[in-house]
């Protein structure tokens, strides 16, 4: 069974998060839509959420941003 944390990305996450996009959804858009929403007005704090093994590894990733 997969144990998982979820939890606020923070600033070491960015490149595994973006990993997880690309990995996601096959292609690079969706993590670089992430990386440019970053440092934005569209930016929500705590909108970025992982999903985070026991080993600390990121499996999963949420963001809400404004539209």
């Amino acid at each position: 069974m997969l144990q998982i944390t979820i939890r606020e990305e923070r600033a070491s996450d960015h490149e595994a998060v973006r990993g997880v996009n690309d990995d996601a959804f096959g292609r690079p858009l969706e993590g670089g839509i992430v990386d440019g929403v970053r440092g934005t007005d569209r930016w929500i704090d705590g909108g970025s959420l992982v999903a985070e093994t026991p080993q600390g590894r990121i499996v999963g990733h949420l963001l809400i941003s404004e539209g």
